[in-house]
């Protein structure tokens, strides 16, 4: 795990190590145990390691045995071994890091490469006697990778942060990524983030730069369709369950793989705990559990998770967190995020990753992803039961009772019309939306959801809805996951999807193995059966929480914070109102408003720590 950059001048510049140097350095948290820089003519690479294989003998940039390829490479590639010995007989290797295949299996196999891969991974490889540089990301979006193109350069990187660094780019806000980020569930979608002139590669996507030419093009190497046309899978329960069972433990298995101390993320829910029991299965006695906590007990999964850890035999740890250190790390979360933080809980990702590098670790597996596989989400369930009411009762009715609502909460309403008339880009803006706020009016659904909502079927609702969450909500998680753990200096694997055995399998499953008789995660949690007490199988979650809630009314500290921008030069006259009207009544506990406060905390931090 790595963090990578580099940057490509017009063709009558040449780059300098002061140049490259600011970019690589500002990624020190992503890889501190060493770093790397190659500069060629008008563009240079350079990465920062993170040693988890081949500790010793795994320094980048690495090269081709005719030296004309030098890459620099950022995730893990599990099946490396399998392609070292299809490869033996075209490269010698001379070290046991997983990216040492890369220039080889590019050199024999074009840009093609990346299909014979599996893992997560930001790539940069670059051809001298072509005078091209490849950047290429994973297909699921596991790692990020970044590019900014003006007029005298062309940029990437692992973090938007080191191509600010480079100089040559000066951030612009990007105002379709704040309406997202207010209104629905997520902020920047598809390619773009939260800089308008700063787009992310695609999942799956290879960008090449004509170093010669300064010219730009890119192409995808899998085959990222909106949707999977694949038939549901058939067969009985048991046979669905076994299946599942041996990819999870397959995926897991390669996941497993490194050679420094691996543990997990355990909270109570099922996702982290059969992952758990997996890993503590195939690795006995090798994989520790790490837990965040509260004091708030609403708030805390500790005792559940506990209760896992001592059943399955393993050594458990606990990060109690503390409003104070919670408050201290909104702003530094801020830049590290490169985003407003959507998520209140995104700073405990890091405080439980950060607790786990203190004690040794590098590596830790994550159950992130499930929910989007396995239709996790109360959303999505209440979506089931929209749908079953609508297949029940006629049209006329229906639209009556959505109309007048006597049965129905608006947003219910809006869902159900959206059901009955197929309008399926209006029914995914609201299935994504997180309801009414005064500061940052909807203009309709977001471009990339209307792209998705455009072409969904009826037939196949259900799957269609889980696969725009992979592509929209869990892009978002992916990102923060990266985020907050590389600036603990942790590398963070994700077995449910980070495998496309495992998605492939999900993603032709019915909806009745995924939802039955009112229970989520079905066949996930019949796996689970196998491993650990039922109870524990079927127990609530409480859900990845925290309380800032409660922190807004009973902390000093987050409470001047958040009154300190009540007359912020990026509100007008009328959000400022609004801002001070809804803090006024969450602290005096006349309604609870933390939600909203807390979006427009961080948008207003977030534009003032980059002033745009």
């Amino acid at each position: 795990m790595c963090g990578i950059t580099g940057i490509v001048l017009r063709r009558s510049s040449i780059v300098s190590d002061s140049l490259i140097r600011p970019m690589t350095d500002s990624m020190h948290h992503r890889g501190p145990d060493e770093d790397g820089i190659y500069i060629h003519e008008n563009t240079a690479i350079g990465m920062r390691r993170l040693s988890i294989m081949d500790v010793a003998g795994g320094t980048q940039p690495l090269f081709s045995k005719d030296g004309n390829i030098a890459m620099v490479g950022n995730g893990e590639i599990y099946n490396f071994r399998t392609i070292q010995d299809e490869l033996k007989d075209f490269h010698q290797f001379t070290t046991r890091t997983d990216m040492e295949v890369v220039a080889p299996l590019y050199q024999k196999y074009g840009l093609d490469f990346p299909n014979r891969m599996e893992g997560m991974f930001g790539l940069a490889v670059l051809d001298k006697a072509e005078s091209k540089l490849h950047l290429i990301r994973d297909r699921i979006g596991i790692k990020p990778l970044f590019i900014a193109q003006t007029d005298n350069a062309i940029v990437f990187s692992s973090d938007i942060n080191s191509i600010l660094a480079s100089g040559h780019v000066v951030p612009e806000l990007n105002e379709q990524a704040v309406s997202n980020y207010f209104n629905y569930r997520f902020g920047a979608l598809g390619c773009d983030t939260f800089f308008k002139n700063i787009r992310s590669l695609w999942p799956g996507e290879i960008v090449t730069i004509d170093t010669e030419n300064f010219s730009v093009s890119s192409t995808k190497y899998h085959n990222h369709v909106p949707f999977s046309n694949d038939e549901l899978l058939m067969g009985t329960e048991q046979e669905l369950t076994d299946e599942l069972e041996k990819r999870l433990r397959a995926s897991v298995t390669k996941r497993l793989m490194a050679d420094v101390p691996l543990g997990t993320l355990l909270s109570s829910g099922i996702d982290s705990t059969l992952l758990t029991a997996l890993a503590n299965d195939i690795n006995p006695s090798k994989v520790d559990a790490f837990t965040i906590g509260y004091a708030e007990k609403s708030y805390d999964e500790s005792d559940d998770a506990k209760e896992s850890a001592d059943h399955l035999g393993i050594k458990w740890h606990r990060y109690a967190v503390s409003n104070e250190e919670y408050t201290d790390l909104i702003i530094p979360g801020i830049r590290k995020n490169e985003a407003p933080i959507t998520h209140p809980n995104s700073l405990a990702v890091h405080l439980i990753t950060k607790l786990a590098r203190e004690n040794g670790y590098k590596v830790l597996l994550s159950g992130e992803g499930a929910d989007e596989l396995f239709a996790g989400y109360g959303r999505t369930t209440d979506l089931h039961l929209l749908n079953g009411i609508k297949n029940k009762y006629p049209k006329t009715l229906l639209k009556l009772l959505t109309a007048t609502r006597l049965k129905f909460n608006a947003r219910e309403a809006g869902i159900l019309n959206g059901l009955v008339d197929q309008k399926w880009d209006d029914l995914l803006a609201i299935y994504f939306s997180v309801g009414e706020q005064d500061f940052k009016k909807r203009e309709g659904p977001p471009p990339f959801i209307k792209e998705l909502g455009g072409k969904m079927e009826s037939s196949k609702l259900f799957n269609h809805i889980l696969q725009v969450e992979q592509r929209s909500y869990l892009q978002e998680l992916l990102l923060r996951q990266d985020k907050m753990s590389m600036w603990s200096s942790m590398e963070v694997r994700v077995p449910f999807v980070g495998d496309p055995e495992v998605v492939k399998f999900a993603n032709q499953l019915s909806i009745d193995m995924k939802l039955k008789d009112g229970i989520n995660k079905y066949l996930l949690r019949k796996v689970a059966e196998r491993y650990l007490p039922k109870h524990i199988c079927y127990r609530k979650k409480r859900g990845f929480g925290s309380p800032v809630g409660d922190w807004l009314k009973q902390n000093d500290q987050l409470k001047d914070l958040a009154f300190s921008l009540k007359d912020s030069d990026y509100m007008d006259t009328r959000q400022k109102k609004y801002y001070t009207t809804m803090l006024e009544e969450h602290t005096s506990g006349k309604a609870d408003n933390y939600e909203i406060i807390w979006k427009m905390m961080n948008y207003l931090l977030f534009r003032k720590e980059y002033n745009i």
